[in-house]
């Protein structure tokens, strides 16, 4: 049994020319299946379907999953920027009390 076998079998798809199951494309979330196309019947085989950029764009919801992969992103990053790199006070500017300093960097006017 190859890799391909393996693969074709985890994902439920048929490399038989008859099945017409190739291309397959499958959309997954949360590492769920939520759908397929072309879509297959109780005998295993593919219903007919158009493999267009629009068709596909559209039948998968592309645009809203890209506009909420952005979102969830950008608060991620949000985040991420927030407890990476806290404000830092400019050299007039007293420290915020609860800003962490850094840690063993001791600069004084001296050193500058």
């Amino acid at each position: 049994r190859t890799d391909d076998d393996d693969v074709l079998c985890r994902y439920k798809v048929s490399a038989s020319p008859l099945s017409k199951q190739l291309p397959s494309l499958v959309l997954f979330q949360g590492g769920k299946e939520v759908m397929r196309r072309p879509q297959v019947d109780k005998k295993g085989r593919a219903v007919s379907w158009s493999f267009t950029e629009e068709n596909i764009i559209r039948e998968f919801n592309l645009n809203e999953l890209y506009q909420k992969s952005k979102k969830l992103n950008k608060s991620k990053g949000d985040k991420l920027m927030q407890s990476k790199f806290p404000p830092v006070p400019e050299e007039d500017e007293p420290e915020q009390p609860g800003t962490p300093a850094e840690e063993g960097v001791v600069e004084s006017k001296k050193d500058k």
